[in-house]
């Protein structure tokens, strides 16, 4: 993955509540910095550990966090949270 380079940050624009497979991929990140996906990419469990100085920043309006987001703990998923 591309993004999993060293010190590169993936921008992540979330307009939608997210599925709860990506809120189980986010968990295992902040849990162990890694993650398991059954059925990607031709593969029947995929397995990736993310490097040490790769970012996962989300950009979530206001709006949708408040409203439309419906994981009960999504923001306890992340670290510190800035709000512009």
């Amino acid at each position: 993955m591309r993004a999993n380079r060293e010190g590169l940050w993936l921008i992540v624009d979330c307009q939608v509540d997210p599925h709860p497979t990506l809120i189980g991929v986010l968990k295992s990140l902040s849990e162990s910095n890694d993650f398991t996906l059954a059925h990607f990419e031709d593969q029947e469990f995929f397995w990736m550990t993310l490097n040490v100085r790769t970012r996962v920043v989300f950009l979530i309006d206001s709006n949708i966090l408040e409203m439309k987001i419906t994981h009960p703990y999504f923001l306890n998923l992340f670290g510190p949270i800035q709000r512009l």
